[in-house]
């Protein structure tokens, strides 16, 4: 039993972790969603191919996910047969690796108990959905240490607590849980805060645990590559340091080698896997569905369409943005990174052709950095506590926008808020409602997908 003292030592930022923890495991066992027969759909169902096919299959014909792949690709027209006639996967594999070690904790209940081991009965769902609430709770351990590098305990709590409540990643730990998007923030907080030691001690070890991450980071979203520019970048204020940087990356070949072999070794599988079965060490698996459209992105409707408008569905993030105007004061190591990679990140997820991304709630690409755009808010926070007079203010605002994007998250959940098809009238008119309304449903409005994949507009 934790004596007093020991209870009283334990910190703001402590608790919220605690706290945070508690509620998803409390949200996990109350849905109880590894029992639901459909629990993987979609682009979660297609990163996981290659597990049932590697452990249960043992071959990559894809023959028991024939019928739900044609049904995927109906609506295009898509091939998922390469240039040798065997069928590839769409997605690539870093999802499917990352969620390795639950996929065979679930293969082994499954044989012990009776379920069918198949690759698609509720052990392998409750482990595959543990698995997210464990990458949670890493990346917000991470977040919180880098978070204390540069803040104070209580801004720290408050930045931890807002990331996880207040914006659409509560919706994807706990509602669409086998997407990209929780790993991947973990795997960014992981990024910075190796990026963080490396700048101030390269050495081996480092290096190749950065390669490593950035290898997963890439392999799972490819275009999150850009994640490179915060290696880079971190630290550098002017010209003369980016020069420095120059030379002390020269200096360091060595380890930028072994940063290159830790890419290498993540993709090693990816690059065998397409040249078993396509006869191409590198084949775009993607084809027409991978478009962008660089010039015309749809940065506006990104941030503020009732579609899916990023700001308009995680106004909290107005904040993070705000920190853009007082990070250099805070920690300038950040201020040229947030200045060229926010800007970059962004215009590369509104450049893509189905901009709104599909399901889920909000623009949820920008998940993924919200590690990074943690730092920003606790920039924000930190100069809003010299105000006296305004904290009280900004404490009940930042309360209501919480609730605000907890009760959007519910409206998600249960298809109140449609997952594609929302304009002004109906969000106006279902705002804040947890009931459904049929009679509001003349009001949505759903978006011609093959126009926009032409990159017309999409009504």
């Amino acid at each position: 039993m934790l004596n007093r003292t020991r209870i009283e030592k334990i910190t703001y930022s402590g608790w919220a972790m605690f706290i945070i923890t508690l509620v998803y495991l409390m949200v996990f066992f109350n849905f109880s969603t590894w029992k639901k027969e459909v629990v993987l759909e979609w682009d979660a169902w297609e990163y996981y191919l290659y597990l049932p096919a590697t452990f249960v299959h043992h071959n990559y014909d894809l023959d028991f996910a024939r019928e739900q792949l044609e049904f995927l690709g109906s609506g295009f027209n898509y091939s998922y047969v390469g240039p040798l006639g065997k069928p590839v996967v769409r997605m690539s594999m870093g999802l499917a690796l990352l969620e390795t070690p639950f996929f065979l904790m679930g293969h082994a209940v499954a044989n012990l108990t009776g379920y069918e081991a198949n690759g698609f009965s509720a052990p392998y769902y409750f482990f595959l959905l543990l698995g997210t609430l464990i990458y949670a709770f890493i990346g917000n351990w991470y977040l919180r240490k880098i978070l204390r590098l540069y803040f104070t305990d209580s801004v720290t709590a408050i930045c931890l607590l807002l990331v996880n409540w207040g914006t659409n990643l509560f919706y994807f730990v706990t509602s669409e849980a086998l997407v990209t998007h929780v790993p991947s923030y973990m795997l960014f907080a992981l990024f910075l805060y190796c990026t963080i030691q490396w700048h101030k001690s390269p050495a081996v070890k480092n290096s190749l645990i950065l390669g490593v991450l950035f290898g997963f980071i890439s392999l799972i979203r490819p275009t999150n590559s850009v994640v490179a520019l915060i290696f880079v970048l971190w630290g550098v204020t002017n010209v003369s340091e980016l020069v420095q940087r120059m030379n002390l990356f020269l200096k360091t070949t060595r380890l930028l080698l072994l940063l290159l072999a830790g890419i290498a070794l993540v993709w090693f599988p990816q690059l065998l896997y397409w040249k078993v079965q396509t006869g191409q060490w590198y084949y775009y698996t993607y084809g027409f569905l991978g478009k962008f459209y660089f010039n015309q992105p749809h940065m506006w409707d990104a941030l503020f369409s009732y579609r899916k408008g990023w700001l308009l569905y995680t106004p909290v993030m107005l904040f993070s943005l705000a920190g853009i105007f007082f990070v250099r004061r805070y920690l300038k190591d950040v201020w040229l990174v947030a200045l060229i990679f926010i800007p970059i990140n962004f215009y590369i997820v509104s450049s893509f052709w189905c901009w709104w991304y599909g399901a889920g709630f909000g623009l949820r690409p920008m998940i993924d950095s919200y590690p990074l755009m943690a730092l920003l808010l606790g920039a924000t926070l930190t100069q809003l506590m010299h105000y006296q007079k305004l904290k009280k203010v900004v404490f009940y605002l930042l309360v209501v926008l919480v609730v605000v994007n907890q009760i959007q998250a519910y409206q998600s959940r249960k298809n109140i808020l449609h997952f594609d098809s929302v304009t002004r009238e109906y969000y106006r008119a279902m705002f804040l409602r947890i009931r459904n309304d049929a009679s509001k449903a003349h009001l949505l409005q759903a978006p011609d997908y093959h126009k926009a994949l032409k990159g017309e507009e999409d009504y």
